[in-house]
């Protein structure tokens, strides 16, 4: 129970914190791309593919 507490302490600490755009765009396209995906509207295959195509994007940059 004590863990539970603490765990809820933490996302009030969360909440309360500014939202930040990172400075390093590769860390903004992360942030932009997390923020627009369709939550529980895509497949496993096409969220395969979203990542499959970040990683090929990473090893290429």
């Amino acid at each position: 129970m004590a863990k539970a507490i603490e765990v809820l302490h933490f996302v009030k600490f969360l909440e309360t914190k500014p939202d930040v755009i990172a400075s390093n765009p590769t860390e903004n396209n992360l942030l932009e791309f997390m923020l627009n995906l369709p939550v529980g509207k895509r497949t496993d295959a096409q969220i395969n593919t979203d990542f499959q195509a970040l990683r090929d994007e990473w090893e290429n940059a």
